[in-house]
């Protein structure tokens, strides 16, 4: 067999297990990218709705501030819902080479601890000023300084 012939000889197709492993690897790596971009888009809703000059100011467009308080709360649920499906999806792998899932399961570490750090300071003033009596989005520093 000369070197020529070889070169022309077709290459072995990947067994469709070698495939499907592939597809289910990239499919749980894209699952991954879209939930560190809701993450970045949530962190940014929760620092809109929790800056008074953000609600107040004519600076911010109304269309932003009605597409904040409308899409918040469904963003939110849909990136529970999309961690959820990814970390099942890492704890029942059935992937061929765990090396390649420890990357993916940093990141959905990160992206759990980044999500449950954006409910808390959502949530946290609004339950200090409702045990306080006082207005539920109310904060000090904003009073203040109207006053």
């Amino acid at each position: 067999m000369d070197v020529c012939s070889s070169i022309s000889a077709p290459l072995p197709r990947p067994s469709a297990d070698a495939t499907a492993c592939f597809l289910s690897l990239l499919r749980r790596w894209a699952e991954v990218i879209l939930g560190i971009a809701l993450a970045l888009v949530i962190c940014e809703f929760v620092h809109f709705r929790e800056d008074r000059s953000f609600w107040l100011d004519g600076d911010s467009p109304a269309r932003l501030r009605s597409f904040v308080c409308e899409m918040f709360y469904p963003l939110v649920w849909f990136q529970t819902a999309l961690l959820i499906r990814v970390t099942w999806g890492l704890f029942t792998s059935d992937l061929k080479a765990p090396r390649l899932c420890m990357p993916m399961g940093i990141i959905v570490l990160l992206l759990w601890l980044s999500h449950a750090a954006s409910l808390l300071f959502a949530v946290e003033n609004n339950v200090v000023n409702v045990l306080e009596g006082r207005p539920l989005h109310w904060h000090a520093d904003s009073y203040a300084a109207s006053s």
